[in-house]
């Protein structure tokens, strides 16, 4: 007979922190429904992974709470927020320390953070992905320069 699977081990298939799997539980999505969630991502490249997928839903679900556990990330990134305003509207739309660093290399303002984030919903992507391409295209297009 077949055993229920528990939620550790829904965290090592799924690859979840202990935060992910305590939002998974206040969702009350059984360890069950994230196992077969798990995208096979060369067969189902549509589907958002597991960790991402709980997060918004869990945003979408519990704001004041998300908007907490959003600011203590970004305390954990490092620098004040009143020290850069692009930084802050990084870590606002959850970039990771790398991701805030390529925007800082693109020079981009906190404005134009906020548009590319408008237009990334549009595309059902996130900002950061979109960041991520200009600064691959950036760094081609100064390889392209060098050989020339």
């Amino acid at each position: 007979m077949k055993t229920e699977p528990t939620y550790e081990e829904a965290k090592k298939i799924c690859r979840l922190t202990e935060n992910e799997v305590q939002m998974a539980k206040r969702l009350h999505v059984s360890p069950d429904t994230l196992i077969r969630n798990a995208s096979s991502r060369r067969y189902e490249k549509w589907k958002d992974p597991v960790p991402l997928y709980t997060r918004r839903q869990y945003e979408k679900q519990f704001e004041k709470e998300a908007l907490f556990y959003r600011e203590s990330r970004m305390k954990r990134i490092g620098k004040k927020a009143d020290e850069d305003p692009m930084l802050y509207a990084a870590r606002r739309l959850g970039f990771t320390r790398s991701e805030c660093f390529m925007a800082k290399d693109l020079h981009l303002t906190d404005e134009d953070l906020n548009i590319l984030n408008k237009r990334a919903k549009k595309m059902n992507l996130c900002a950061a992905l979109l960041v991520r391409r200009m600064y691959e295209k950036l760094i081609e297009e100064g390889e392209r320069d060098y050989d020339a």
